[in-house]
């Protein structure tokens, strides 16, 4: 089984902005090794801010195509899910 390790946005861009990594669209190489992994966009599930946690969200991850097929509706650090919307944490798996 792989285990996927959630990266966020904020997180990314403070190791661009040091040198340490470079991003080019859903790729991430380490800098100076070289190591290069593929991203996909995903969102990690902080709070219920809408509604109630019937989804059993809260403190999950999952990929952007993930919420999509839930019907789900990612917006400003927020998804909407059914009735419930979420406060979210933006990154990548």
């Amino acid at each position: 089984m792989m285990t996927n390790l959630f990266v966020s946005r904020d997180c990314i861009a403070l190791l661009e902005q040091r040198g340490a990594i470079l991003r080019q669209g859903n790729l991430l190489t380490i800098l100076p090794e070289g190591t290069v992994f593929s991203l996909a966009p995903a969102f990690r599930f902080l709070e219920t801010l809408v509604g109630d946690d019937i989804w059993r969200m809260e403190g999950k991850v999952l990929t952007q195509t993930e919420v999509l097929r839930l019907n789900g509706l990612p917006v400003s650090e927020g998804v909407f899910l059914g009735e419930s919307t979420y406060k979210v944490q933006e990154g990548f798996v």
